[in-house]
């Protein structure tokens, strides 16, 4: 997992990009045991932190969520495209 948390390291690139807009925050109040946050972000509103990437292993499966990717300008980012492409990978036990 620690080789994971790395490459998503890269995501908060995406606030630098002026084209970028502000991404929603999609508040998660209930986390799955064995949940791992890989990446939040501070809702105003709830004065709280929220995960925006995480994953998890549940039985022989592995999970991998982002909230993260409403706009299509956010979507063509390489950084997000790396974001998706590396969770996948994971995923499939390729990472």
């Amino acid at each position: 997992m620690k080789s994971l948390n790395c490459l998503f390291i890269l995501l908060f690139a995406i606030a630098g990009c002026s084209q970028v807009p502000e991404e929603e925050v999609h508040i998660i109040f209930d986390r799955a045991e064995g949940l791992v946050v890989l990446g939040d972000t501070y809702g105003t509103q709830t004065e709280a932190t929220h995960p925006v990437i995480w994953t998890n292993e549940y039985r022989e499966a592995r999970v991998f969520g982002t909230t993260l990717g409403h706009y299509a300008e956010t979507m063509v980012e390489e950084v997000y495209l790396d974001l998706i492409a590396n969770g996948t990978l994971w995923l499939v036990g390729a990472l």
